[in-house]
This record gives structure tokens, sequence and C-alpha cells, in this order.
């Protein structure tokens, strides 16, 4: 900094020109930082967290269904000694029930897109809609 002698850098001090100037500074970054703010104004779709959401729910709903139904033939083969037969049984019933699951969530997204207002697949609901 500029126009401090040796005793106010030792005492930490700072000279008025070198406070303008700081204050200077800092009022321009803070109008910088206001003009950026004002240009970036990102369009943030409100759905796309309950999308991921319901892709998460498909995917370990199906994946459950089929290990539950996988697990539960196993013990069955296990106490009865007929392996693989319901190995293979409860795996396909799981298999099955996991389809239902995603069958049935994803009628749910389409009534919810619907009641929306928003073609299902379109990517867009009523709610981002709004702004434009």
């Amino acid at each position: 900094m500029t126009g401090r002698n040796d005793e106010q850098r030792r005492a930490g001090q700072v000279s008025p020109e070198d406070r303008d100037r700081l204050k200077r500074d800092l009022e321009d970054l803070g109008e910088r930082i206001g003009d950026a703010r004002a240009h970036h104004n990102p369009r943030v779709d409100p759905t796309r967290g309950r999308s991921i959401g319901y892709a998460l729910r498909l995917a370990i709903d199906f994946i459950a269904a089929v290990v539950v139904g996988g697990a539960i033939g196993w013990f069955i083969d296990d106490w009865a000694g007929t392996r693989p037969a319901f190995l293979l049984l409860f795996g396909a019933l799981g298999l099955a029930a996991g389809a239902r699951n995603v069958m049935r969530t994803y009628r749910l997204m389409v009534a919810e897109a619907t009641a929306a207002g928003t073609p299902p697949g379109s990517g867009r609901t009523a709610r981002a809609d709004e702004g434009d």
C-alpha cells in the first residue's frame, strides 16, 4: 500500500488514502456483483428433483421386488431341499411384481402431469410455464 511509512506498517494502521482506495474498490466490487446477479437469471425447473425422485423410486421398487422374490424362493428351496425350483418361481414373481410397480408408478406420474395441464413426456410442467 502506498503512502505508509514503516511505523504505520508495523502498527497495522492504514493511511487515509489507502482507506479511501479500498472503500472505492469495495463499492466497485459490489456494483459488479450486482450487475452480474442482474444478468444471471437461471431458470430452474422445479420438477427436476421430482423427476429424479421418480426415477430412483422406479429403480429401487423394481430391484427390491426381484431381490425379495428371489430371497423368498431361496429360503423355501433351502427349507424344502428343492433347489432351484422355488428360487426361479419366486424370482419370476418378483420380476412381475417389480414390473407391475413400475407401471403403476408411471400411471401416477402421467395422471399428475395431466392434472398439472401438461402432456406427459413434454419435460415441462404448468408451474414451469407460468413464468413465460
